[in-house]
């Protein structure tokens, strides 16, 4: 077993701590990945010492956890976080105790945490305090609550949906008993912020076992995202926007699951995973627009904005048969890729300089884990390359134009347009001195 062997910043803080009177023990994430032998990002401490002590006992704090014991110290290397052990009162909204009572002891602090693998602190000296078999079940590659599982999922029920993120980020099993109770308290899921529900998805769709995500949707943790219907009657009923579908969508031929586990495949970039996620489910007839289903979600306009360009192109068999080298439609939806011809590099660019690199990325993605395809490869193939297929890379200038006496205005970007097209069937002509000579000659 590897105990948790901080940087010395973060033993300088228990040391600290300790020299002040107080018990200091690190705790949660931290322990559990020291011993699982993970990179260990988030090193939380759990001290005997009240808010103020803490404050009086470092130079630089920030409080604004007060309330719930939290004070952030505020050192040159990072910010640590050090609560006071604390015992909680009833959780009214499913997310935060209205009682915090400060308390002397890690076991009580112990007691109120999710998971048993979680459950865990580790001192300095090493001891390993563990009431609750968190050990074991790391062992056992189980996640199990800590106590009661009703009660702690009422406590919180975003704590549901951490289950099965910690079952896609480690490969756990989520424990029978525990499992039962997250499928029969399911429906209080409905109260999490779309802010929490999306960052746990998010870390889900960026795992190494993205296909988790369908085991959320079955336990009905996403219904007030993605309602749990395929057909596009059903879907339309619940989604209105579904009614703008304008793509004729093939029945999928594989498991939601194991659609979800081309995710895998692709980098884990969220804009590439979230726009191939929403393909998967407008196939399937799950969502019918996966701009409102991402606005829903509160992802930021960035995402949005490619997805909104990407989606038609990714389902649409006939434009993306240029990313893919085919045009067989959606079917193998993950599957063993097929052999097909080359994709087309001059309609890749065009495809480019109308959408843009963000929106063709994704698409190139979504189509990868709707086909089995390599077209991202492709498509970062062409962006590397250096050839242009956009009006800044182009080797003339509209300057230049009106110096061999084209009129400012619409005709002036007509001309710059033909040229561009010129360019990217003919990339070697994109010199300066050969687009003058076609714009002079009126070439094209």
């Amino acid at each position: 077993m590897t105990v948790p062997k901080p940087p010395e910043h973060i033993a300088g803080v228990l040391r600290r701590l300790a020299g002040g009177g107080y018990e200091a023990y690190l705790v949660g994430g931290c322990v559990r990945d020291s011993i699982m032998g993970r990179q260990t990002h988030d090193w939380d401490v759990a001290s005997s010492a009240t808010p103020e002590e803490v404050c009086h006992l470092f130079r630089k704090t920030a409080t604004t956890g007060e309330k719930y014991g939290t004070v952030s110290v505020i050192l040159p290397e990072c910010v640590v976080e050090v609560t006071t052990f604390r015992r909680e009162g009833s959780y009214r909204d499913g997310r935060r105790p209205e009682i915090v009572e400060f308390v002397t002891r890690i076991n009580e602090d112990l007691s109120r945490r999710d998971f048993t693998m979680n459950a865990m602190a580790a001192s300095l000296s090493t001891e390993l305090i563990d009431p609750y078999g968190g050990l074991a079940d790391i062992g056992n590659r189980v996640i199990r609550c800590v106590g009661d599982p009703s009660s702690r999922f009422s406590e919180d029920a975003l704590r549901m949906l951490r289950a099965f993120r910690f079952r896609a980020e480690l490969g756990f099993e989520i424990e029978a008993e525990t499992l039962k109770s997250m499928l029969s308290n399911s429906q209080s899921a409905g109260r999490i912020s779309p802010e929490r529900v999306r960052v746990e998805l998010e870390k889900t769709l960026l795992s190494e076992r993205p296909e988790t995500a369908w085991d959320m949707i079955e336990a009905g943790l996403l219904d007030n995202y993605i309602p749990r219907c395929c057909s596009a009657q059903e879907t339309r009923a619940v989604m209105p926007e579904a009614s703008s579908i304008s793509y004729v969508l093939p029945e999928p031929q594989i498991s939601g699951a194991g659609s979800l586990a081309a995710l895998s495949r692709l980098p884990a970039e969220a804009a590439l995973r979230w726009c191939a996620f929403c393909a998967i489910l407008i196939t399937r007839r799950m969502i019918g627009s996966g701009g409102e289903f991402l606005r829903s979600l509160r992802l930021d306009a960035k995402t949005i904005k490619a997805c909104c360009a990407a989606v038609p192109i990714a389902v649409d068999s006939e434009i993306c048969g240029a990313l893919t080298g085919g045009s067989d439609g959606i079917a193998s939806g993950g599957g063993t890729p097929v052999a097909v011809a080359a994709p087309d590099r001059v309609t890749i660019k065009k495809l480019l300089a109308a959408r843009g690199i963000p929106a063709v990325r994704c698409a190139a993605a979504a189509s990868d884990a709707l086909r089995g395809s390599n077209s991202l490869s492709h498509v970062e193939s062409i962006i590397g390359s250096g050839e242009c297929f956009s009006l800044r890379e182009l080797a003339i200038s509209g300057g230049d134009l009106i110096e061999l006496g084209c009129s400012a205005g619409a005709a002036l970007g007509g001309k710059l347009g033909d040229l561009l097209d010129y360019v990217i069937s003919h990339p070697e002509c994109n010199t300066r001195e050969k687009l003058i000579k076609l714009a002079s000659c009126d070439m094209l």
